[in-house]
């Protein structure tokens, strides 16, 4: 299947990433999760949507089922005093594979699985205490700003924007760069638009009433933002 993919035949490489999938899932291999990863690129790349999201889900199904529950979750003081998740090693490995699969689903317009993967992942980041300087932490906030913003969640897209800013700029981006420039527009012009969407919103609530109904806007997902 990586040949195949190396030579961008990727309905070969779909054929022989499902042949390996099967005679992993008969002897439970490990490497169920790297497979279904290579899987959902691979029908990403030729087109199938529903597949690809369907090998996110099994990824994200095996996490919830290991790591995602209360009681399977230790918690312990850190050195700063804060309270924080004692992550172990199989957890810390799943880490790149959910950055991955979030940035995946973003791009195949599911919204909600891609927010579940890109927090975890950062939750993952921030319990090793590497949240700071990884640059992909960054890009995940950037990317569930976006999202946040695109579901009128306007506090939380704030959040989100401001820690990607600040670890953009702690890693030494330069004020040019255009992760910069936006990321600063946007976390200034925070405080006007929330007045303005009060207004907006008090004003969308009188029409509301006086129509005796209601008028949703789906907005679609926010595009992902990647540092190269």
């Amino acid at each position: 299947g990586d040949l195949h993919v190396s030579k961008k035949e990727y309905q070969l490489a779909d054929m022989f990433y499902e042949e390996c999938l099967h005679s992993a899932m008969e002897c439970n291999d490990s490497s169920l999760t790297d497979i279904w990863l290579s899987l959902a690129k691979v029908k990403k790349k030729i087109g199938q949507r529903q597949e690809a999201l369907d090998c996110v889900e099994e990824i994200l199904a095996a996490w919830r089922s290991s790591f995602g529950s209360k009681d399977r979750q230790n918690w312990g003081f850190g050195q700063d005093g804060a309270l924080r998740r004692n992550i172990s090693m199989e957890e810390s490995m799943m880490a790149p594979t959910l950055y991955e699969i979030g940035v995946l689903a973003f791009q195949l317009n599911d919204g909600t699985r891609g927010h579940e993967a890109l927090v975890e992942f950062i939750t993952i980041r921030e319990a090793q205490g590497t949240d700071i300087n990884d640059v992909k932490v960054a890009n995940a906030c950037y990317t569930l700003g976006n999202h946040c913003s695109a579901k009128k969640e306007t506090d939380a897209a704030q959040t989100y924007w401001s820690r990607a800013l600040k670890i953009y700029m702690f890693l030494g981006l330069p004020e040019d760069h255009p992760h910069i420039v936006s990321l600063k527009e946007l976390t200034q012009s925070a405080p006007r638009n929330r007045l303005l969407s009060g207004i907006q919103n008090a004003f969308s609530t009188l029409t509301t009433d006086a129509e005796g109904g209601t008028n949703i806007k789906v907005v679609s997902e926010a595009q992902i933002q990647d540092l190269k």
